[in-house]
């Protein structure tokens, strides 16, 4: 178990990989708390009901999604109040070897990594102690 725990939102298309994520993350010990969202507008929803206190600290984001893909994610993020915005490191995470899209989660101030999928845990957790996130 880390020494600081974390509460982490999962955004993903595949229910698969929000499963394994997940169980993932309860392995490594590093949160208190997962959040699962299929639908990033649903996600969207809650990021806008809470606060400082009851937002995710981190959110584990997938590029491509329907209806709304991790960038419209983005763009509807950056319009929530500063703090909460400040608040919530995001990392990325994509199936895609897709150089736009790459090029695109690099630029993005709001976006601190981009990892590709599957997801290594210990790469994770390597760079959320090197962020200061856990």
């Amino acid at each position: 178990m880390m020494d600081k725990r974390i509460q982490v939102m999962l955004i993903d298309d595949n229910g698969i990989d929000l499963f394994l994520l997940e169980k993932l993350i309860n392995i490594r010990g590093f949160s208190h708390s997962v959040l699962k969202y299929i639908n990033p507008i649903e996600a969207i929803e809650y990021l806008k009901t809470c606060n400082e206190q009851t937002c995710p600290d981190l959110i584990l984001l997938d590029i491509q999604m329907p209806g709304m893909d991790g960038f419209e994610f983005l763009a509807a993020f950056e319009n929530l109040p500063k703090p909460i915005v400040d608040k919530i490191h995001i990392v990325m995470v994509s199936s895609s070897l897709n150089f736009t899209d790459n090029s695109r989660a690099k630029a993005s101030s709001l976006v601190k990594a981009l990892f590709l999928k599957p997801l290594s845990i210990d790469d994770l957790v390597t760079h959320l102690k090197h962020t200061n996130v856990i």
